[in-house]
């Protein structure tokens, strides 16, 4: 009996996760950024997310969420494991 080569299977790559797709409007960042008196760098997803973590409190009293904004955090705190993702409906 003949011992046959050894071939890996295909490799499968993971899909690139480039960067979210941005609205163009959000409401609810902003009145955060204004009651907390920060600057957001909106090239940092995680630091955008972080800022709606510390402002989430803020959701519904100053502000509320659009529905491209509630996609656009669930996307963010899905992408990061964050709590907030149990909590935008």
């Amino acid at each position: 009996m003949r011992k046959q080569a050894y071939r890996p299977g295909p490799q499968v790559k993971a899909p690139s996760q480039g960067p979210l797709r941005r609205p163009a409007k959000l409401p609810l960042l902003d009145a955060i950024c204004k009651k907390l008196n920060q600057r957001v760098n909106m090239e940092s997803e995680q630091s955008v997310l972080g800022l709606y973590e510390r402002g989430w409190i803020f959701k519904g009293v100053i502000a509320n969420l659009d529905d491209s904004e509630a996609r656009y955090v669930r996307a963010l705190a899905t992408r990061y494991n964050s709590w907030i993702a149990r909590q935008v409906a």
